[in-house]
């Protein structure tokens, strides 16, 4: 079972309650971000949960079976792919990821020398004829797929900016858009960080601990400039830049959670919502000859209901790169709403969400 507890540090500490696994997050959490702490302890809790074993009785064998165990779809859900490629069970980088926090466990265990543990049991790859000869790798335990990054159209981007409420919104945004940066490394800024001089950014804790300058568009400073001059409470205690604006927290720094409020109308949310559904049924519901787009509501809640008539579960979408049913889903779920997809009785595809008509901001 893991536990996690917050210390008097403020760091959290994972415990998953056998003591060479506990010893080591507690050595990772000293080295490493508490993203990477966090997902190491999750990772090895679906490790240990599938195997069920002690750490220096675990085997190739048991890694093997893992991997295989991973690429199964979950019981119940027989019928769900994943967005990326089609197939069924936990994506690749996801077991790869998972692969990487055991093989690091057990490292750590060949190191220490005093757990019993004397080999990695996390296998480098399978050898081929050629690997054998040549003293190489092999072909890796997973294949992934390396994907060219997604990047927003123009209409796409004009339609974000426009559907946001605050001018603090649009420098965050901004600063995602037209410098690169990472959603820690936003909430991360600084007064100071801003060199309006150079028309640069200076990131002081990024990604894996390092520090850069990044330069950005004039275009996000005009935007900072306004919101740090009309928006930003001026009795506000911190020296971060972007800090809430209502509510209890008020001048305190923006928290994750805030940064999810920063977020398109629900307006624009169910016309993104339909406009997939609609693509998704026109590309992959076979022999359907209609679609049809419902939208209803009442004084709390507007319902978009997209429906098609393809033939049998056929008509199930098979998932394509992009917004896809995640996406979808993912998007609902943060304007507070629900989200179902799933074949009819009768045969077709229905996909169906429910969003609250009044967004919560921060």
């Amino acid at each position: 079972m893991l536990v996690s507890t917050v210390e008097s540090d403020g760091r959290c500490r994972y415990r998953l309650g056998h003591e060479l696994v506990d010893e080591f997050l507690e050595f990772a959490a000293g080295r490493c971000r508490p993203n990477t702490v966090r997902a190491y302890a999750h990772d090895l809790r679906a490790f240990f949960d599938v195997v069920g074993k002690d750490p220096v009785e675990v085997t190739s064998r048991d890694v093997l079976a893992f991997v295989v165990a991973q690429q199964r779809p979950r019981p119940g859900a027989e019928n769900l792919v994943r967005i990326s490629d089609g197939g069924a069970g936990l994506s690749a980088s996801t077991i790869k990821r998972r692969l990487a926090a055991v093989s690091s466990l057990f490292g750590y265990l060949v190191v220490r020398g005093d757990a019993g543990v004397v080999s990695n049991p996390v296998p480098r790859g399978l050898p081929t004829r050629r690997s054998r000869h040549r003293d190489q790798r092999g072909v890796p335990l997973v294949r992934g797929v390396r994907r060219l990054p997604q990047i927003l159209e123009a209409g796409e981007v004009d339609a974000l900016l426009g559907s946001l409420r605050t001018v603090r919104d649009r420098a965050i945004i901004e600063a995602m858009l037209l410098g690169g940066l990472r959603r820690c490394e936003v909430l991360g800024l600084r007064l100071a960080d801003l060199r309006l001089g150079d028309w640069r950014v200076f990131i002081a804790d990024g990604k894996g601990g390092h520090q850069r300058l990044v330069p950005i568009s004039q275009t996000f400073f005009v935007t900072v400039a306004a919101y740090l001059n009309d928006e930003r409470p001026a009795d506000a205690v911190t020296d971060r830049v972007f800090v809430a604006l209502k509510g209890p927290r008020r001048g305190q720094p923006l928290s994750a959670d805030g940064l999810d409020e920063v977020r398109p109308t629900v307006d624009a949310a169910c016309y993104r919502l339909a406009q997939e559904a609609v693509t998704n049924a026109l590309r992959h519901a076979r022999q359907a000859s209609e679609v049809e787009v419902r939208v209803d509501g009442d004084d709390e809640h507007v319902r978009v209901i997209v429906v098609d008539d393809g033939r049998g579960s056929g008509a199930s979408p098979t998932p394509t790169p992009g917004f896809g049913l995640v996406g979808m889903a993912e998007r609902a779920k943060l304007l507070g709403g629900t989200f179902d997809a799933g074949p009819r009785p009768g045969g077709g595809w229905a996909v169906a969400a429910t969003l609250p008509r009044r967004a919560v901001t921060t």
